[in-house]
């Protein structure tokens, strides 16, 4: 059987290629570490799920989800927000509107990062 596709979009190298570890053996993980690099490989690229950094540089999360959104090949596309932030209600008020498939902290370890995915992908 085929592996799930995800993409990873984080400005943090270590943090992304930390992720992608936890990953590899599950789902086949492509990584990205700019707004405007994933735009342009999911015109390109089909995956089953965005995990995506809320704060970045140039085009942040919430920009990035927007965008896809309009699109309609990325439209339907899930979104889940990554964030260091500690106030996840605050971000959920922000971006609500936009309806992202949900958040995951940062400092969430590899099982539970592991076990949302399952939950949604499979």
């Amino acid at each position: 059987m085929e592996k799930k596709r995800i993409l990873l979009v984080d400005d943090d190298p270590a943090y992304a290629k930390m992720v992608r570890e936890w990953l590899r053996d599950l789902y086949r993980t492509d990584v990205v570490t700019a707004g405007k690099q994933a735009v342009r490989f999911l015109s390109k690229n089909k995956v089953d799920l965005v995990l995506l950094d809320y704060e970045m540089p140039e085009l942040n999360g919430p920009q990035v989800l927007e965008m896809l959104r309009k699109d309609p090949e990325t439209a339907d596309i899930p979104i889940v927000f990554l964030t260091g932030a500690a106030s996840k209600e605050g971000i959920i008020s922000t971006v609500l509107d936009l309806k992202p498939d949900g958040f995951l902290q940062k400092t969430a370890t590899k099982a539970d990062i592991i076990s949302f995915l399952n939950e949604r992908l499979n």
